[in-house]
C-alpha cells in the first residue's frame, strides 16, 4: 500500500516575489504585518490594464515577534493533533519569514535585522546559513526553488545553484523551479535533489 503523507502548509504573506508585489487580503481591515512599514508602489497587473494597490504594511513591534513565532508553533501543533503527518512553513516568496530575511524589505535596526543570523544580501551565503541552521532542529526536509525561476513560467540562465545549500542541509532536499522531465531526472542523477 502506498503511503501518502498528509502535510498542511501555512504562512503569513505580504511583500514581493522578485520585486513583484503579492496580493494580500487583510483580515478585519487591518494592515498586513511585516518586518517593515515601507509601502509597495502600485503595480500594473498581468493584463496590462488594471493597477493593483497595496495597503501599507504595519511593522511588527519587537515585543510582538515572539508571539508570532509562538503562533506558528501552536498552528503546527494543532495540525499534528488534527491528524496531519507534518507541517511545511513557507519562508520564501514574500511570506513573513522571507520579509525578515531580505534586506530589500527588512530595514529593522533591532535584533530582528542587521546581522547574517537575521538576513543577508548574498542569497547563497544566506541559503547556506539557513540550511545549516535547519538541520540543528531535526527538520525532515528542506524545499527550495532554483534561482533560475524568477516568476511562474519564466526561466533564465544563472550561474547560481542550490547545490551549496544541498550540501549544507544533509537531509532530504527538494527542489522546484521550472523543471521538465529531462531537467528533473538530471537533477536527481547529479544528486542535486532527492
Amino acid at each position: 500500500m502506498l503511503f501518502t503523507p498528509k502535510v498542511v502548509s501555512f504562512s503569513v504573506r505580504f511583500g514581493m516575489l522578485e520585486g513583484l508585489p503579492i496580493h494580500v487580503t487583510n483580515q478585519n481591515g487591518q494592515a498586513p504585518i511585516s518586518s517593515t512599514n515601507k509601502p509597495l508602489a502600485p503595480q500594473v497587473r498581468s493584463n496590462g490594464i488594471d493597477v493593483a494597490q497595496f495597503t501599507p504594511p504595519r511593522r511588527l513591534r519587537t515585543d510582538e515577534i515572539p508571539q508570532i513565532v509562538d503562533d506558528f508553533r501552536l498552528a503546527a501543533r494543532i495540525a499534528i493533533e488534527a491528524g496531519f503527518d507534518g507541517v511545511e512553513i513557507h519562508g520564501a516568496h514574500g511570506y513573513l519569514i522571507d520579509q525578515f530575511l531580505k534586506d530589500q524589505v527588512n530595514d529593522r535596526t533591532d535584533k530582528y535585522g542587521g546581522s547574517l543570523e537575521n538576513w543577508d544580501s548574498n542569497p547563497e551565503t544566506l541559503g547556506i546559513y539557513l540550511a545549516e541552521s535547519l538541520k540543528k532542529y531535526g527538520i525532515l526536509y528542506c524545499h527550495m526553488v532554483e534561482p533560475r525561476m524568477k516568476i511562474i513560467g519564466e526561466m533564465h540562465e544563472t550561474a547560481r545553484s542550490l547545490v551549496p545549500m544541498r550540501k549544507a542541509f544533509k537531509g532530504t532536499f527538494i527542489v522546484a523551479g521550472g523543471y521538465n522531465r529531462e531537467d528533473g531526472n538530471k537533477a536527481l542523477a547529479e544528486n542535486h535533489t532527492d
